[in-house]
């Protein structure tokens, strides 16, 4: 049988027959103009999530309250569900304080001694520069421990305006850090000053001397269940007890004859030497009912509540409290009620 032979085609053939497959070629110029493109894409999305979150916010505060401190030029949102305890303090319904102080000429105290800073950072409120820092309590054998048993953590904002210097303080609990922090966040964002108006001083008409109140005539409203005593049983006492008959806590008011030339600081320091310890207690500036005066602020309280004081003409008030552990919420908004009324 005769076998064919089967040729097989050659190589050189078969690679002339397909055409050369062409590269794409890249040049500089054309990655340019891609990483050109890609980088503006991106920054169009998002600028535009960016509008679509500014919106979100705005719509957050839509309804929330306006704070306004004509004397100070100071103007602020806070949450709807917020209350005003005073001018100078708002309370949450989670019951977060949110406590405003000012002072003309120098800042008022930025710190307590038992509290442990955790960070600091500056930041703009409109065209202010503030200072913002968060502070823990430190637990130690002079501290003692966090009375707030989910932890206690504050955030302060300092800044100045016009000779006017402001300390925002904001205590919360560590638990809710993230949602008190945010919510903060948003009230700064609304921060703005107004122009303070000046006001015409006329002159000064000569008036009978006015003196400060004695303790019996010191005016106050009662909340139901609250009552007042003087110490003691003689009308000359300067020693005003005004408490729940329920529940604990008080409000005690001691009245002392004063000498206006010395310094608020200084005389508070002679009548309240345990408490007031040198290099250690510091003073926030504060008002207490018609009393512009300071909140004293020490390691060595006993486990009291706040201290306050403040003169008026000839007289010295010191205002010690006592807060209950529970209920906090009843006790502090009666108390707060008998804080706002007060008339020395």
């Amino acid at each position: 049988m005769e076998q064919t032979e089967i040729q097989q085609p050659q190589n050189s053939e078969i690679n002339n027959e397909i055409p050369p497959i062409k590269q794409p070629i890249i040049t500089k110029k054309k990655l340019l103009l891609i990483t050109i493109v890609v980088f503006v894409l991106a920054t169009v999305l998002v600028v535009l999530m960016g509008f679509g979150g500014g919106k979100t916010v705005v719509d957050d505060i839509s309804g929330w309250k306006t704070y306004a401190d004509e004397v100070n030029g100071l103007t602020f949102k806070y949450p709807q569900s917020w209350s005003m305890e005073n001018i100078a303090t708002l309370r949450s319904d989670k019951g977060e304080l949110l406590r405003i102080y000012t002072q003309v000429g120098s800042p008022p105290g930025l710190g307590f001694p038992c509290e442990q800073l955790l960070n600091e950072d500056q930041i703009i409120l409109g065209s202010i520069r503030a200072t913002k820092s968060t502070t823990t309590w430190r637990v130690d054998d002079i501290c003692g421990h966090d009375s707030n048993p989910n932890g206690s953590i504050s955030t302060k904002v300092a800044f100045s305006n016009k000779n006017i210097w402001y300390l925002i303080s904001f205590s919360y609990s560590k638990s809710d850090s993230n949602n008190a922090l945010t919510t903060l966040d948003k009230i700064l964002s609304t921060f703005k000053f107004v122009e303070i108006p000046l006001k015409t001083v006329a002159s000064p008409t000569p008036t009978v001397v006015v003196h400060g109140a004695e303790a019996r005539d010191i005016g106050y409203v009662l909340p139901a269940g609250w009552v007042a005593d003087l110490e003691g049983s003689n009308d000359q006492s300067n020693d005003l007890f005004i408490y729940p008959t329920e529940g604990g806590g008080f409000i005690a008011i001691n009245v002392y004859d004063y000498d206006p030339s010395v310094s608020e600081q200084e005389y508070y320091c002679e009548v309240q030497v345990d408490y007031c310890i040198d290099g250690v207690t510091t003073f926030e500036r504060t008002t207490i009912g018609n009393l512009d005066g300071y909140q004293a602020i020490s390691v060595d309280n006993s486990g009291g509540g706040a201290e306050y004081f403040g003169s008026r003409f000839d007289k010295f008030y010191t205002i010690s409290t006592y807060s209950p552990y529970d209920p906090v919420a009843e006790y502090n908004i009666n108390s707060n009620t008998v804080f706002d009324s007060l008339r020395f």
